[in-house]
């Protein structure tokens, strides 16, 4: 499975619709405004889930509970 980076794409359409790109108005601008959205709102959303991840590691380790190998793995696949 691929990873989409939605920063990137946030920005690339906030960049088409701007003023970088004059040939791009009305509707279309719109359009590419609202992707930008759905992009950032999806980026939002994945730093959650790794905030999430890493507040129940810390409360599993604070409580005295052992960590499983593949759970740090998807962690520091996360952060990397």
């Amino acid at each position: 499975m691929s990873t989409i980076d939605h920063k990137a794409e946030a920005v690339g359409f906030v960049v088409y619709s701007g003023d970088m790109n004059p040939e791009v108005t009305g509707e279309r601008a719109m359009h590419a405004l609202g992707l930008a959205q759905v992009h950032a709102t999806l980026a939002l959303v994945e730093q959650q889930k790794l905030a999430n991840r890493i507040a129940w590691v810390h409360s599993h380790q604070s409580a005295g509970y052992g960590i499983r190998p593949d759970e740090l793995e998807q962690i520091e696949a996360a952060l990397s």
